[in-house]
């Protein structure tokens, strides 16, 4: 009986907080894109963020491109852009490890409130306090797409040992969470799915000293599954690999492009999209 209330009352709250977002968005209209003939929408975190030139995108591409990826951007915000994004669109995903294996508190989750996207977090063993914490955090509807990114300049090296351990870390342990944010990666890519969308996925490359980390953890054998559950939802997914030049420094340090790398992977990836009619998974190297 307990857990019934407990879960009465989570509903209730919900749906009052959903109606609350529902009339602020369509106030500030903040997320609506109408009258786009068949834009290009990005999603992913700071990796998509960085490592993608807009303005390459939409010269070679030429149409529009709009992208949702930001700083921190956590499976939640996900689930808003594959509620957003129109019909029998093009989008590209970003398969990122970062958004799987950051922890749930450092997530953004901050894309606007949605009723449903709540309710399927509450689904995949998000608590109460976890739930409400993300409601709260949109409250005010905030801007979903974005026409510019700012990417991180280029140089010969800027990483630091520092910042290596601390990846290191992450990688000695498999996170509690880490199945419950694929499902949802997995929810929203089934939304955009059933939504006519054609879509791409891209997953950036880490610096060969991370890579060297990740190769010999147990995480590494749960991200690459996870890229065998993606395909499974597709008859015609196949991979591809981006090779990206070295002969100058691509990285801006152990997990984002710099500019150099951002502008050369874009320019390829934009041929591939335009040749290639598949489900494609992009692994940029």
């Amino acid at each position: 009986m307990k857990e019934f209330i407990i879960k009465a009352a989570l509903f209730s709250l919900l749906v009052s907080i959903s109606i609350l977002g529902t009339l602020l968005f369509l106030h500030g209209s903040a997320n609506n894109i109408a009258n786009i003939n068949t834009p290009l929408f990005i999603w992913g975190d700071s990796q998509a963020y960085q490592g993608l030139n807009l303005d390459i995108l939409r010269t070679d591409l030429n149409r529009d491109v709009y992208t949702a990826a930001r700083h921190g951007a956590g499976v939640y915000d996900f689930l808003i852009f594959s509620e957003k994004v129109p019909d029998s669109s093009l989008v590209l995903i970003a398969i990122s490890k970062p958004v799987q294996l950051r922890s749930k508190e450092k997530d953004r989750n901050k894309s606007g409130l949605s009723f449903s996207a709540l309710m399927a977090m509450s689904q995949k063993n998000y608590s109460f306090s976890e739930i409400l914490h993300i409601a709260k955090k949109n409250k005010i509807p905030s801007k979903l797409f974005s026409i510019h990114s700012n990417l991180y300049s280029s140089s010969d090296s800027s990483t630091s040992p520092q910042s290596l351990s601390l990846l290191e870390n992450i990688y000695r342990s498999v996170p509690e969470y880490l199945a419950d944010k694929q499902n949802l990666y997995i929810h929203g890519i089934l939304r955009l799915k059933n939504k006519g969308c054609k879509i791409s996925f891209i997953e950036f490359p880490f610096h060969q000293k991370l890579d060297e980390t990740e190769n010999g953890s147990e995480l590494f054998a749960k991200t690459e599954a996870f890229k065998l559950q993606v395909a499974r939802l597709f008859t015609d997914f196949r991979v591809e690999t981006i090779h990206l030049a070295k002969n100058r420094e691509i990285m801006y340090d152990y997990t984002h492009l710099n500019k150099h790398g951002a502008s050369m992977l874009s320019h390829t990836l934009s041929l591939e999209l335009l040749k290639n009619e598949n489900t494609t998974l992009y692994i940029a190297h």
